[in-house]
């Protein structure tokens, strides 16, 4: 029976030796800095007694020795239907120069990288926050994120693109991992990870879980490398990393409702479960007029830069870093709003470090660039050509947009949103004056009818124009190549205004 015990025992020892020959000890997380602690408190209450005694340069404070600068996230908030997919590239651009230590790993400086099935995928570039959500994180979320480093790499708790580089992306077809993996190699993606703090033993699980055909020891020596010097506690001013873009209210609700899921007849956020759904179970068929007055769709604005939701307050008293990431106070979603709301609104959008006017979208990116320091290129601007929804011969958006009926109803039903607009479009019409970008970009606000005098919250000094017998007979051009009378207009479309 000795024997057999002993027996056993060598076997074990033996088993062990081999094990560490073939995989790394997974090395221990940075300690807590501060009462949040860098690893979010999941993990770190998770986290086993050896994973919390962390090494002893991972204790110094930043500045010193062992410890590398503080991460810059950029804060980014998606405003919909407010070109915000294709300003994002302009985010990532701004969080490739923020972080000039991982450049040479950072996919967010990596032109056209594409993860899984989409192109758009947020671990594309994982130091800009909420990439194709529209959720927002404002007020004391925004002093909250400008202390990155001290808070840690908790938005890193999912390691996807590795995951998916590992055997997930493969779903995607051989050929585009293929090219995933030539723009952002395996190697690649370990060191930046461990460079950005991520616990080696969250990656140690990722290539336990998902490594077939790679060298996981080899991906894990990568990380530990760049994870010598963990980046460490930063301060900044409230907004310093916050970038977004808006659009005004008018366009901005035509373009939505003519967009899939942005209305309920695709209600695809389940704003009002078994009422508006999904359209291959039922339609809603509510036409743009009953839109422009539904509650959850307006305001978006006023919403996502001037008012909290109960997620807002919780994350408030909370110490967690993380919190304020993960909450979702959606754009779309009922709001008690007022006077006060316009006014934080207004005030959010003047403390970001950055923001666009999706009307001068070029002016918007060299504003950008300047703001957090990095060259504009031409392929950072957009082409000067219609949208695939205005194009077409029959577009009912363009027919709509130039609808002065419409045009007043906007005014109605986003009264708040126009206010805020007319605000912060003025806020960057100086921040251009004062970047000397001003004469380079005249022509495009003058199309815009941008920095003039032009009030964008007066309803007759916009939607005026519309009425005038010239643009009536303009709107009527428009909308013959759809060979629909005026009945059908207002029963599909809610409006069909006539001189």
């Amino acid at each position: 029976m000795a024997r057999l015990s002993l027996y056993r025992v060598v076997a074990a020892l033996a088993a062990l030796v081999l094990a560490a020959q073939w995989w790394p000890r997974a090395l221990p997380a940075p300690p807590p800095a501060g009462p949040a602690g860098p690893d979010g408190i999941v993990r770190l209450r998770r986290a086993s007694a050896p994973a919390r005694r962390a090494p002893r340069a991972a204790r110094t404070t930043n500045g010193t020795r062992g410890c590398g600068p503080p991460l810059f996230v950029v804060h980014w908030t998606h405003v919909p239907k407010a070109g915000g997919t294709a300003f994002a590239r302009v985010a990532r651009r701004a969080a490739c120069a923020a972080n000039p230590r991982l450049a040479a790993d950072n996919p967010c400086c990596v032109d056209d990288l594409c993860l899984g099935p989409t192109c758009e995928s947020p671990g594309r570039c994982p130091l800009v926050m909420a990439q194709g959500v529209h959720t927002a994180a404002i007020g004391a979320a925004m002093q909250r994120l400008a202390t990155t480093g001290r808070c840690g790499y908790d938005w890193f708790s999912t390691t996807s693109s590795l995951r998916a580089a590992l055997g997930e992306e493969a779903r995607s077809g051989e050929a585009a991992r293929n090219a995933s993996l030539a723009a952002w190699p395996l190697a690649s993606r370990a060191r930046f990870y461990g460079a950005a703090g991520v616990p080696l033993a969250r990656l140690d699980a990722d290539v336990r879980d998902f490594a077939r055909t790679h060298d996981g020891r080899g991906l894990l020596a990568a990380a530990s490398a760049a994870a010598e010097r963990p980046p460490c506690g930063g301060d900044a001013a409230r907004g310093a990393h916050s970038l977004t873009v808006v659009r005004h209210p008018f366009a901005r609700a035509v373009s939505a409702f003519y967009y899939r899921g942005h209305s309920p007849n695709y209600d695809v956020f389940d704003l009002r479960p078994g009422l508006w759904v999904r359209p291959w179970i039922k339609r809603a068929d509510v036409n743009l007029r009953e839109y422009l007055a539904l509650p959850e769709y307006a305001n978006v604005l006023t919403k996502m830069f001037g008012a909290t939701c109960p997620r807002d307050a919780t994350c408030a008293e909370s110490e967690s870093c993380g919190c304020s990431r993960t909450q979702r106070c959606h754009a779309y979603r009922n709001a008690s709003l007022g006077e006060a709301h316009v006014a934080a609104a207004v005030a959010n959008l003047r403390a970001h470090r950055a923001f666009g006017v999706q009307e001068a979208f070029n002016a918007s990116a060299r504003l950008a660039g300047a703001a957090f320091g990095f060259a504009v290129e031409s392929r950072d601007l957009r082409p000067d050509r219609p949208s695939a929804a205005l194009a077409g011969r029959c577009s009912p958006s363009r027919v709509m947009r130039s609808d002065p009926a419409a045009c007043r109803a906007a005014f109605a039903g986003h009264a708040l949103d126009v206010r805020v607009f007319e605000a912060a479009h003025r806020e960057f019409c100086g921040r251009l004056e004062a970047a000397g970008l001003r004469p380079a970009a005249d022509a495009e606000l003058a199309r815009a009818g941008l920095c003039g005098e032009l009030r964008h919250d007066d309803a007759d000094a916009v939607c005026g124009p519309l009425e005038a017998p010239a643009a009536l007979a303009r709107l009527e051009e428009l909308r013959r190549p759809c060979r629909k009378d005026g009945a059908w207009w207002a029963l599909k479309h809610g409006f069909h205004s006539t001189a």
